[in-house]
């Protein structure tokens, strides 16, 4: 075939997966990047052809991925063969992209971080900062979600300053997430100044996912500072206007962190409901990352309740889906919950070992918020174990780790 035609064929065909795979994500209602790369679609599948597809649109990923990751690879393999492959390597970009909300979803992350960090190659060596200012937030996103922080804050960053003066639907996205990992990384005054940015930004745009998680994120700052009242009302918010926009992740976040907030109140029973459905609505979506934070949290406040033996069993197999799919947060978040349920059980030697590995891990990844917390329950284990000066002495770094938030 005539390289020309070939291009024109491979156009055709990354335009109508890009199409669809707009439409798809769209149908989800999973993800709050704003608006997608339609100004790229310039071949399109009438709709009688499309509207199976959005039925279902993560059995429609789940059967068509490799083919979609393998259409990218060739995409981008033509983009370095020549100039006259030059119009297909946004198209690839795009794509690239656009498989964002399914790869997070179906906790695809290393073919995620392969795919869209050769993407972002060739979008740079091309000098297209469009499509990298897009794969610089997807990224971002990832190693968040791998507990790379320093490294997501490089990405979002990078968006941001690629994007000056793009559409402010993906500036209030890439906001937003900016925002997350300062929170992550206990750095409230920029996470809370982001957070508001994108939450003024969504609400201009319209952008109904984006001001969700950025108002949810403002809430979890006001939680994890003592605010729980205003926390909570915060929460209240998002689970309406998700309900309202049928965003469904937003639904099962909101449901999360009001679990959160009854627990910190005591509230355990009124927690644990909120808990489930949070973890009803992840799995129901596929996502399994998602429930199992909400499971985690259901484990630890069962056991809070007295239900020792279920409570553990979450808890358990949280620790093991964490370390499935290397997510250090949460693993560290199942086992500090594991060490609450052995104080609990009267065993503060069983504790200690589990409070020390989940203290390292919030090292690890830079978490200090709850490194604060983990050394609290370390220091009361010591306690309960006979050794109240190593208990006096993490107490103290517990102190000085809250003091140095900022």
């Amino acid at each position: 075939m005539p390289r020309q035609s070939r291009t024109e064929a491979l156009t055709r065909l990354l335009s109508a997966s890009l199409q669809l795979t707009d439409l798809t994500a769209d149908a989800l209602k999973a993800d709050f990047q704003g608006s997608p790369p339609a100004h790229l679609v310039s071949w399109r599948l009438p709709a009688a052809d499309t509207d199976q597809f959005v039925a279902d649109p993560v059995a429609w990923f789940d059967d068509e991925r490799r083919f979609l990751t393998a259409l990218v690879d060739q995409a981008l393999d033509d983009a370095g063969s020549g100039p006259a492959a030059g119009p297909t390597a946004g198209l690839a970009a795009g794509l690239a992209a656009g498989l964002t909300t399914f790869f997070q979803v179906r906790s695809h992350f290393d073919e995620w971080e392969r795919l869209q960090g050769r993407a972002l190659k060739v979008a740079l060596h091309a000098a297209d900062q469009r499509s990298a200012a897009a794969l610089h937030r997807c990224l971002g996103e990832l190693t968040t979600v791998l507990d790379r922080y320093p490294e997501a804050l490089g990405h979002f960053e990078q968006a941001l300053l690629l994007a000056h003066g793009e559409d402010p639907a993906f500036l209030a996205s890439a906001t937003a997430g900016l925002a997350y990992v300062h929170r992550l990384l206990g750095q409230y005054d920029p996470a809370v100044r982001h957070f508001e940015e994108a939450v003024e930004l969504a609400r201009a745009t319209g952008n109904v996912n984006c001001l969700v998680y950025a108002t949810n994120g403002i809430g979890v700052i006001d939680l994890e500072q003592g605010r729980v009242d205003a926390a909570r009302q915060r929460f209240e918010e998002c689970l309406g206007v998700s309900r309202a926009a049928g965003y469904r992740p937003g639904e099962a976040q909101a449901l999360r962190c009001l679990g959160q907030s009854h627990r910190a109140l005591g509230a355990y029973p009124v927690a644990a409901d909120c808990f489930r459905r949070a973890a009803a609505i992840s799995e129901d979506l596929g996502d399994r990352l998602s429930a199992t934070h909400a499971n985690c949290w259901l484990g630890d406040v069962l056991v809070r309740q007295g239900e020792h033996g279920e409570g553990r069993r979450l808890l358990a197999r949280s620790l093991w889906t964490y370390r499935e799919f290397g997510n250090l947060w949460g693993e560290a978040a199942a086992a500090y919950a594991l060490a609450e349920a052995q104080l609990a059980a009267g065993r503060p030697v069983q504790a200690r070992r589990r409070a020390e590995a989940a203290v390292d891990l919030w090292r690890r990844v830079g978490s200090r918020s709850w490194l604060a917390i983990g050394l609290d329950t370390l220091a009361e284990a010591h306690r309960l174990a006979g050794d109240p000066a190593a208990s006096s002495r993490i107490r103290a770094e517990a102190s000085a780790v809250r003091a140095a938030r900022t």
